[in-house]
C-alpha cells in the first residue's frame, strides 16, 4: 500500500515535467537519439587522422552530435577542444589572436597542467610569428599528452567565414585566409598532430574556390556532410522514450504524421509534443491517437511558427538565393526554380542536404509540410507589398 503510494507520487512528479521542451544542446546520452552512426563516423575520421565536417539547419541537433563526439574522446582520455565560433571572445579576435585563443583554451581544459609545458606568450602570436608559435605549442601539447592526436571542433563556422561573419575582419579582410592557411600548413607538416571538425548551416567555407582573389586554403578540404532528418522509426524511438516518462503513449500513425508535417525534424517534433503535453489535462497515462492529433493539428502547427521562422531565417539572412529558391517552389513557380537548379546545382544540393526538399521525377517538393505552409503564407504576404497597385489590391 505504501509502495503503491510512493510509485503513484513518483509517476505524478514525472508526468508534470516537460521533458520534450529541451531547448539547449544535449550534453549527455539520456535523451540523445538517432545520431550514433554520424558520431561514430566523425570519431573514426579523428582516429584515422582525417578532418570532418557537419552541416544542417538550425536546431537540427548539430551541437548535440558534436558534444557526443567530445564524450567519445573524453571517455577514452583523448584530447579535444570545443570552440563556439559565435562566442564574441573568439570571433572578435584577429586571426593570429584566434590561434592563441585556441592554445590558451585548450591548456585551460587540462586537469593537471604539466610543469614542463613551455608555451608561447600571447605577445609572441603577432602576425609574423603566430603560425610558427601555434605549431610549436601544438607539438609541446602533443608531447606532454602522451603523443595523442588533438581534436579541435569549430561550431557555428559562419561567424569566422568571409562575407557572412558579423565581424568585419573575418567578413571582408583576410583573416579567414590567414587563419586557415596557418592551420592547413601546420596540419600538412605534422601528420598525426591534430585533426579538426567544422560545423555550421552551409558549407560555403569549403565550397568557395577563391576568397578575395586568393585560393581558399580549405576549398574541398573535406567533403560536405549533412545531418539528416529523422525517419519514422527514429521519431518513434525519440517520442516514445521521452513520452513514456511523462505518461504519454502515441499511436503508430502519429509518428507518420510527425514525419509528414515536420519532416522528421527532431526539435520541431519535440516542441509539438511539448504543446500536446500541456494540452492534456486528464489523468495519465494518456494515449495520443491519430484522431486526437488530427483534431489539434492546425493549432499545433501554429504553436511552432516562431521556431520555423527561426530555422528558416538563417537562409533569408545569410543565404538569400537559397531562400528565394524556396519561395519559388512554395508558390508553385517550378519553371524559375528549375532554371536556378540547372544554373547552379550546388544550391539544390544544399536544400536537399538540409532536408527541406526532395526530387520526385523531374520535379522537386517540400519534405516538411509545415515549412512549405509557412513559406507560402510569407511569400504571398511579401509579394502583396511589392507595389502600390498590389497593396491596393
Amino acid at each position: 500500500m505504501i509502495n503503491d503510494l510512493i510509485i503513484s507520487r513518483l509517476k505524478s512528479s514525472f508526468y508534470e515535467r516537460d521533458l520534450f521542451a529541451l531547448d539547449s544542446p544535449l550534453r549527455n546520452d539520456t535523451y540523445f537519439f538517432g545520431r550514433h552512426q554520424i558520431v561514430q563516423s566523425l570519431y573514426g575520421k579523428y582516429k584515422s587522422g582525417e578532418n570532418g565536417c557537419l552541416f544542417g539547419l538550425r536546431r537540427i541537433g548539430k551541437t548535440s552530435v558534436l558534444y557526443a563526439v567530445m564524450r567519445s574522446l573524453e571517455t577514452r582520455g583523448e584530447p579535444v577542444l570545443f570552440l563556439d565560433c559565435s562566442e564574441t571572445a573568439f570571433h572578435l579576435r584577429r586571426w593570429n589572436e584566434a590561434l592563441f585563443f585556441i592554445i590558451d583554451n585548450f591548456t585551460n581544459t587540462l586537469q593537471n597542467r604539466p610543469e614542463n609545458l613551455n608555451l608561447h606568450k600571447e605577445i609572441e602570436y603577432d602576425e609574423k610569428n603566430a603560425s610558427r608559435s601555434f605549431e610549436e605549442d601544438l607539438r609541446n601539447l602533443y608531447r606532454v599528452l602522451g603523443k595523442k592526436r588533438l581534436l579541435f571542433i569549430f561550431d557555428e563556422i559562419e561567424n569566422i567565414t568571409f562575407d557572412i561573419s558579423p565581424t568585419d575582419h573575418w567578413a571582408s579582410d583576410n583573416d579567414f585566409l590567414f587563419f586557415w592557411q596557418s592551420i592547413r600548413s601546420v596540419f600538412q607538416k605534422n601528420p598525426g598532430l591534430f585533426s579538426f571538425i567544422i560545423a555550421g548551416v552551409n558549407p560555403k567555407a569549403i565550397e568557395t574556390p577563391t576568397v578575395f582573389s586568393h585560393d581558399n586554403p580549405i576549398y574541398r578540404y573535406v567533403t560536405p556532410v549533412y545531418l539528416s532528418l529523422f525517419d519514422v522509426q527514429e521519431v518513434k524511438e525519440m517520442v516514445s522514450s521521452i513520452g513514456n516518462y511523462m505518461g504519454l503513449v502515441f499511436d503508430e500513425e502519429v509518428f507518420t504524421y510527425f514525419v509528414d508535417d515536420f519532416g522528421g525534424h527532431p526539435f520541431l517534433i519535440r516542441q509539438v509534443c511539448s504543446v500536446v503535453h500541456k494540452d492534456i489535462k486528464v489523468k495519465r497515462p494518456f494515449t495520443v491517437t491519430k484522431f486526437f492529433y488530427s483534431s489539434k493539428r492546425e493549432n499545433l502547427v501554429k504553436s511552432i511558427q516562431d521556431y520555423i521562422r527561426l530555422i528558416i531565417n538563417i537562409l533569408k539572412e545569410k543565404y538569400p538565393i537559397e531562400y528565394e529558391l524556396l519561395e519559388y517552389l512554395a508558390i508553385g513557380d517550378n519553371d524559375t526554380f528549375n532554371e536556378f537548379a540547372d544554373a547552379s546545382f550546388s544550391l539544390i544540393q544544399h536544400l536537399d542536404g538540409y532536408g527541406l526538399i526532395k526530387q520526385e521525377g523531374e520535379n522537386y517538393h517540400f519534405r516538411i509540410k509545415s515549412v512549405a505552409d509557412y513559406l507560402i503564407a510569407e511569400t504571398k504576404k511579401n509579394r502583396l507589398l511589392n507595389s502600390k497597385e498590389d497593396r491596393w489590391a
